[in-house]
């Protein structure tokens, strides 16, 4: 099916190839060129826009984000210590369990694996905490007003 398309696509193309060479583009006017690289000068010595917006704007965290961040690490302190002590037990007990049916050099692998598996979603889960006591502060201080 995909060879009659593609002879279906060569045979368009071979139609259209006489009809694009025969035609022809005017040369733009005078004036419209002119016009035209005097507003591309100006803008090109101009900064970025976003690099303006930056610049000027300000940065500052909203009235209670800090105490929102220490209420949310606060409450995921407990899951952090349930965690670690998991991933404590799998560090010391799989490699000899993973040794014996896989071979020592695997079962270390499979081990650092998880590890560093793991080690990415802690770091994936803390590092939201910021972004979501921004968004709870920021909700606070809607509801406030």
């Amino acid at each position: 099916m995909s060879d009659r398309r593609d002879e279906e696509i060569a045979r368009g193309l071979r139609e259209l190839g006489p009809a694009l060479d025969a035609w022809t583009v005017d040369e733009p006017a005078p004036e419209l060129m002119t016009s035209t690289l005097l507003r591309a000068r100006g803008e090109l010595g101009r900064p970025p826009a976003l690099a303006a917006a930056e610049a000027g704007a300000e940065r500052h965290l909203p009235v209670g984000f800090k105490r929102e961040l220490v209420r949310l690490v606060t409450a995921t302190l407990p899951a952090l210590a349930l965690v670690l002590a998991w991933n404590l037990l799998v560090l010391t007990r799989a490699p000899d369990v993973l040794g014996a049916w896989l071979g020592e050099p695997l079962a270390l692998a499979l081990v650092g694996a998880y590890v560093v598996g793991a080690t990415g979603w802690i770091a994936l889960t803390y590092g939201t905490l910021p972004m979501l006591a921004h968004r709870r502060a920021r909700l606070r201080l809607l509801e406030v007003t």
